[in-house]
C-alpha cells in the first residue's frame, strides 16, 4: 500500500483558501470605506484609483479560490482513491538465490495511481544503498506484474551469503529520469548505488532474498 495524498496539496489548498478569504475581506473593506479626500486631488481620480484596487483584490481572491479548489480536488482524489495493493508470488520470503542474477519477480498489483510506472529497486543490506533497475516491469492483463533480470549486488562470487531486498516501486516521470541518469554511468562506476531514493518514488511492496554465491 502506498500513500496517495500529497502534503503539499493540503498545504496549497489551505493557503489558497485563506488567500481567497483574505482578499475578499480586503476588497469588501475597500468598497465600504468612505471615499478619501486629499488636497488638490480630483474626486474622479480618487474613484478610479479605488476601483482599480477593488478589481485587483477581486482578481487575487478569484485566483486564490481557483488554486484552493484545484488543490482540494487533488486531496479529495487521494482520499477516495483505492490504496495500492500487491501480492508477490515469486520470490518467496528469504528465498535462496545462486549467483548475481535472479530470473524474475511475479506479482499481482492493483490500483496503481495515474502517472506512475513500475520498476524494481534492489536494496543492499550491507552497503545500505539502492540500485534501480534500468528496465520497467511489465504490467499485463489481470494486473499481473512481471519484472525480469533482477541483479543482486555485483559480479563475482560471494564469500558468504548476503541479504538483499527486492522493492517494487512506482516512479513518476521525474524519478524515471533520475534512475536513467544513474544507470547511464553505473557500469563505469561499478554500481555505487544510491544513498536515498529520489522524489517521486513510492514503494509498493518488497521481498527479501538471500544470495548464496
Amino acid at each position: 500500500m502506498i500513500a496517495s495524498i500529497s502534503l503539499s496539496d493540503i498545504i496549497v489548498s489551505v493557503i489558497g483558501a485563506l488567500g481567497a478569504v483574505a482578499a475578499a475581506i480586503i476588497q469588501h473593506w475597500i468598497s465600504k470605506r468612505p471615499p478619501p479626500t486629499a488636497s488638490g486631488a480630483q474626486p474622479s481620480s480618487l474613484t478610479v484609483t479605488r476601483r482599480r484596487y477593488l478589481v485587483a483584490w477581486r482578481l487575487v481572491a478569484a485566483l486564490s479560490l481557483v488554486v484552493a479548489v484545484l488543490a482540494a480536488m487533488q486531496v479529495y482524489q487521494g482520499l477516495t482513491r483505492q490504496p495500492v495493493t500487491v501480492e508477490i508470488r515469486t520470490p518467496t520470503e528469504n528465498e535462496p538465490v545462486d549467483g548475481q542474477r535472479y530470473g524474475g519477480l511475479e506479482a499481482t498489483v492493483n490500483s496503481v495511481p495515474p502517472g506512475f510506472e513500475i520498476t524494481i529497486v534492489v536494496y543492499d543490506t550491507n552497503s545500505h544503498r539502492y540500485n534501480p533497475s534500468d528496465k520497467l516491469c511489465d504490467l499485463q492483463r489481470a494486473n499481473h506484474l512481471k519484472c525480469t533480470d533482477i541483479y543482486l549486488g555485483k559480479d563475482g562470487t560471494l564469500t558468504k551469503a548476503q541479504n538483499f531486498v527486492i522493492e517494487i516501486v512506482g516512479i513518476t516521470a521525474d524519478a524515471k529520469k533520475d534512475f536513467e541518469a544513474y544507470n547511464r554511468t553505473a557500469v563505469e562506476q561499478k554500481y555505487p548505488g544510491l544513498v536515498t531514493l529520489p522524489a517521486g518514488v513510492l514503494i509498493i511492496g518488497e521481498r527479501g532474498v538471500v544470495r548464496r554465491s
